[in-house]
This record gives structure tokens, sequence and C-alpha cells, in this order.
């Protein structure tokens, strides 16, 4: 991810988005008004910007949203997924200039200029989402700064091969158990959907922060689980000397197929303790077990994902944010225990896979826990439910 500084402010400012390919679209700066180089995505949210911004799945991305009203709910406090803003740039067709929603403390392109998230809009999204569809995610350069399309094309090139590390934290820490999944009395039964398990039992459960988001701790703190977070880099033994019942596998960024020190470690614990991985975690936990990832054309990436299970024909609309697949044919060629379980409805790919033998579970989804979506509880269950049979309890 690069960024150039630039003016404080972007009201009005001419703006431009250069595609690696050379395909050029005219705006108007709608945040801070200077320059980022990335790769581009687009996400079909209607809401959630706030969290997409923070979430460190999106490291070195600049996303371009297909709702074309963005920011008119302004910011919170409550809404990060993270301590920080990891996008590179924002692209949208409107940012709006007004904040009206009762939660909000700050508007969105004030926050966009604190944050220095250089920002477009006032361009054809529409145009760009088929044109990443068609011919895939790019490269591409958001500029209020440079106006030549020969530099900026050159920019945007050297941006497809931006390397992303994992965002992760230097040192072990334990989660509060306190910070849980919170409603917002919104109306009678709010409890039921952020209720995620009926679970009594305490079990220990080791997360590998590969990018982890704020909701996913919470939501183990709300399943009545112990949550000690470790860095990436962490060695497989460290999960057997602070006793873990459970390894859970973040999402985050960056490309699964060149992560083979993590690999190897998650290697170590498959089949020795239960696991369950979200996003970049799912896939990370196919590749040890020697299972194919792929590169998308263009990712699953929005808050209207429908995926089917496999076993109970149950069907859930999922948030998700991933740009890798998992290789059909080589999970059953692999020989590694794991067996398709979730099915995206809409392209065939897969999007979740279990091993009862290896007490091993992935999704390429986030759970969620909320009035609409409400898939977190099958996920923290079956995880659970895995623990629990590894220690021989009920």
């Amino acid at each position: 991810m690069k960024k150039k500084a630039g003016k404080k402010s972007g009201a009005d400012a001419a703006a431009v988005l250069m595609l690696e390919d050379g395909t050029f679209f005219q705006g108007k700066s709608a945040g801070y008004a200077g320059e980022a180089a990335g790769f581009i995505t687009f996400d079909t949210s209607v809401g959630g910007y706030q969290e997409l911004l923070t979430d460190p799945a999106v490291k070195g991305h600049i996303i371009c949203m297909t709702w074309p009203e963005q920011g008119n709910t302004g910011i919170n406090s409550g809404d990060y997924e993270s301590s920080a803003v990891h996008a590179a740039g924002f692209v949208a067709a409107q940012i709006s200039r007004y904040t009206s929603n009762w939660r909000a403390e700050g508007d969105f392109r004030s926050w966009l200029i604190k944050n220095k998230i250089t920002s477009i809009d006032g361009l054809d999204v529409r145009a760009i989402v088929r044109h990443i569809i068609k011919k895939g995610e790019m490269g591409a350069v958001i500029s209020a700064v440079d106006f030549d399309k020969t530099s900026l094309l050159k920019k945007a090139r050297a941006a497809a091969g931006i390397k992303i590390a994992p965002v992760s934290t230097d040192k072990e820490y334990k989660w509060d158990s306190r910070k849980k999944i919170t409603g917002l009395d919104l109306f009678d039964k709010e409890t039921v959907y952020l209720k995620v398990s009926d679970n009594k039992r305490k079990f220990k459960v080791a997360a590998f922060d590969f990018g982890i988001r704020q909701s996913a701790l919470k939501m183990f703190a709300s399943a009545g689980c112990e949550v000690i977070v470790l860095p990436a880099s962490t060695k497989a033994r460290r999960v057997e000397e602070i006793k873990a019942d459970g390894v859970f596998l973040s999402g985050g960024p960056g490309d699964p197929r060149e992560m083979k020190e993590i690999q190897a470690e998650i290697k170590q614990l498959l089949g020795k303790v239960p696991v369950l991985g979200t996003g970049l975690g799912c896939q990370l936990m196919a590749a040890a077990a020697g299972i194919k990832i792929d590169r998308m054309k263009a990712g699953h990436r929005g808050g209207n994902h429908s995926i089917i299970n496999t076993r109970t024909k149950g069907v859930e609309v999922a948030s998700q944010y991933h740009g890798f697949s998992i290789n059909a044919e080589s999970i059953k060629k692999s020989n590694s225990g794991f067996e398709p379980l979730l099915i995206n409805l809409n392209d065939g790919d897969i999007e979740g896979i279990d091993s009862k033998k290896l007490k091993a579970f992935g999704v390429q989804y986030y759970p969620q826990a909320r009035p609409g979506k409400h898939d977190a509880p099958f996920v923290f269950n079956k995880f659970i439910d895995y623990m629990k049979s590894a220690k021989g309890v009920k």
C-alpha cells in the first residue's frame, strides 16, 4: 500500500482513478485529497463501511462500493473491527455530506480525512464493477495530486505487485471476556439474535491472529470461551504449552499460498486439537491439509452471499471478503479428511469444509450474530462440539 500526502480537505477537488490495464475514470475527491495505490476490489454491502475499512482483511485494497450512497449514517466508536483503518482507498458513486443516525459520533468525510484515506466519488461505479468482473481484480491508483496518465498507469501497474503480509499482534495477550456482543435495545427479541451459544463449559481457545476482527473475539467471549490471542508467527507447540482446548485461525489479508511457514505450523495442529478457520484461516487450514487454493478472478466481497449446507440443505446469507477459493477437484484427491460442507449458490464455490476425523472446520465467510444475519451459532456451536468431543464431555 502506498500513500502520498496531499491537501487536508478534499471538498470537490478533482480526482482520478487509473486501473493497471489503462482504464481511466474521472471524479471528485471525497476524503483525503492525496494519492493511494492498491489492489482494486468491489464490495456489495449496503452499509457497514466503517467495519469494512477497519477490517485487517482489506489491507492494501482500494474498495469500490456497489451501493450508490455511502457515509450517510456517519461514524461511531462501536463499529470498529480493529484499532486502525486498513484500506488503501475508497470509491463510491456518492459519499454523503450529511449524517443522519442516532448512533453517529462524527461524519464519514471528516473521518476519511482524519485517517488520510484517499477517496473518490462522482463516477460510474457500475462501469467499474462490470470491468472488474470481466477483467478481474487488478492494481489501481486514486489521485488528487497527479493527473498525468502515463505516470498514473505506471503507479497502477506497480500496485499490482505489492505483497501484503498478515496483520498481526506483536505480543500474545488474553482477550477481555467482558467484551461481548451487545445489542442496541431496538426490539424485544434482540437477545435471541445475539445469542452465540448455549455452552455452559469454559473452553480455552488459542486464536492465531492473521488479521483478527474484534467481532470474532467478542463472539467467543459471548460463547463462554477464554481466548488467548497469538501472533501469526507463533509455533504450534505454544498451543500445547497454554493447554488450549481448541485453535481459531482468523481471517486477514494476503495470499495464503505464499504463507508456507504458517501452513507448516497448522499442519502440526490438525488432528491433535480441534480447529476452526474463517476467511484466510480457512484457506490456510485447507492448504496445510494439501488442498489447492486458487486466486479468484473477482472475489466474494459483500454482505449478501447465499450459501447452502450440503448436509442439512439449510441456506444462510453470509458476509464475506475473500479473493481465494478452495479447489473442488483438489479436495476430492487430497485424502485430507476434509469434505465440502457449504457451497455458494451464486457460483458453486466451496464456502466451508469439515473433517469429523480431524475435528476441524472452516468457513470462508464472517460468522454474524445480529438481526438479518444469524449464522454464528452454527459455526461456534460446531467448534464447541468438537472441543467437547475431544475432551470427552457433554
